[in-house]
């Protein structure tokens, strides 16, 4: 063990309950471990049933050529912040994030200011994120309902409380179930796993003509409206979505031990298994297409493509609930990052009333930050009413690349050697 090592270790032993990232006592059970964090990591994100979500989108502003490319440009651009999380997550491990990041590498003289405003753009970051990823599932089940009855005419209102009954899922999951939240997370890390392969499998040996790779690959052609450039840019910002839950793990820091180790790994296997996963789903789905007009004009463009692939509507209908229940799982694991972000901004006298706001506060009975769930829980519902989510995911998308970064000379502690192996 190297010196670096030993002081660090020695100065861990001498705070014993006090979380050295965050200088608080550490108040939530350490259930995680590095496979379950990795697993909740990506079960939050989920990118290829992201991506089955934006597929008109990315056929509209580029056609073939943006479907395939975007995605990829989008992952590799998200392989940058999350290298920085992964450093700033092993130097100073905190279920703050990203405000708490900032206050460490700030000038002092704006450390408060910048804690303060990259905390609230934490916060609606991922109040956006949790609408988004909540409502596409809630129409996907109403669209479901009209494949399986089409006589049926579901309204704008009736998706709405589909939204809220999600949510309140969700909610009750993590009050009632948060001693199994492991290996619930873990149940539906591989639940997303199975259903990408059986995707990926099912739509390369079904559809019985392929599109030639020179079409895939290189078929530019912009339907928006906008020149070409600007088509490019916002297809971008759209497909930046996909990887937007990519610090999840950092807000359950002080759930894990080891977690200068833990959550940095999780970052990174996680961002990497996004990309691979998103990039050969899109493939797939790309490749199995028929026509590129019906599944832009179609208000389900995953079940066109489906349909086009896969002769039996039994089977394109099985894969479709199986879809929905997969993009379903990803909610609960949406809220509780958000509740431990607001919980622990709350803890640190963020939010209005922070000294005597019960948002800080620990259900000691759950074991969970139960208020800050409830405080947060109301903003969603309200949210949802006008069913309009294009604007959330753009700003999502944009709240999401503020990142704290050292200036004036500051530097970042030193790494905790999350990049080696342990036994070292």
């Amino acid at each position: 063990m190297s010196e670096s090592q030993m002081g660090e270790s020695s100065r861990a032993a001498e705070l014993g309950a006090s979380h050295y990232g965050s200088g608080h006592s550490d108040r939530m059970p350490k259930q995680f471990t590095l496979w379950s964090l990795l697993a909740f990591a990506i079960a939050v994100c989920s990118a290829w049933i992201a991506t089955s979500s934006l597929l008109s989108t990315h056929l509209t502003f580029g056609g073939f050529a943006a479907a395939t490319w975007i995605p990829i440009a989008s992952g590799f651009v998200s392989i940058f912040p999350a290298l920085g999380l992964a450093e700033l997550a092993s130097a100073y491990p905190s279920s703050g994030g990203q405000y708490h990041y900032a206050f460490m590498v700030a000038n002092p003289r704006y450390k408060n200011l910048a804690a303060f405003s990259v905390a609230w753009f934490a916060i609606l970051e991922w109040l956006f994120v949790v609408c988004s990823t909540t409502i596409y599932p809630a129409q996907l089940t109403a669209e479901i309902a009209f494949l399986w009855h089409p006589e049926y005419d579901c309204t704008r209102w009736q998706i709405y409380l589909i939204y809220v009954a999600l949510l309140l899922l969700g909610t009750c999951m993590i009050i009632f179930c948060h001693r199994w939240m492991p290996r619930i997370e873990t149940l539906f890390c591989w639940s997303s796993l199975l259903a990408f392969g059986t995707f990926v499998l099912t739509l390369a040996a079904a559809s019985p003509t392929k599109q030639p790779a020179s079409t895939v690959f290189a078929g530019w052609k912009n339907s928006s409206g906008w020149s070409d450039g600007m088509s490019f840019l916002l297809d971008v910002g759209q497909g930046m979505w996909i990887y937007v839950c990519l610090d999840a793990a950092t807000h359950l820091s002080e759930e894990i031990d080891k977690p200068e180790i833990h959550v940095p790994r999780s970052i990174i296997l996680a961002t990497v298994l996004a990309l691979v996963c998103n990039v050969a789903f899109t493939l797939s789905a790309l490749f199995s297409v028929k026509s590129i007009a019906t599944v832009m004009s179609s208000s389900l463009p995953i079940y066109e493509v489906l349909r086009q692939a896969i002769p039996s509507e039994g089977a394109v209908l099985f894969l479709l609930i199986w879809l929905d229940l997969v993009f379903i799982s990803t909610v609960p694991g949406a809220l509780l990052t958000t509740g431990r972000l607001v919980w622990a901004f709350a803890r640190d006298g963020g939010l209005p009333y922070s000294p005597f706001s019960v948002a800080s506060a620990v259900a000691m009975k759950y074991q969970l930050s139960f208020a800050a769930l409830m405080l947060i829980g109301s903003l969603w519902w309200g949210a949802g009413k006008n069913g309009t989510f294009t604007g959330p995911i753009m700003v999502g998308n944009v709240l999401q690349g503020i990142e704290p970064r050292p200036v004036d000379g500051t530097t970042i502690s030193p790494s905790k050697g999350w990049d080696q192996d342990e036994s070292d």
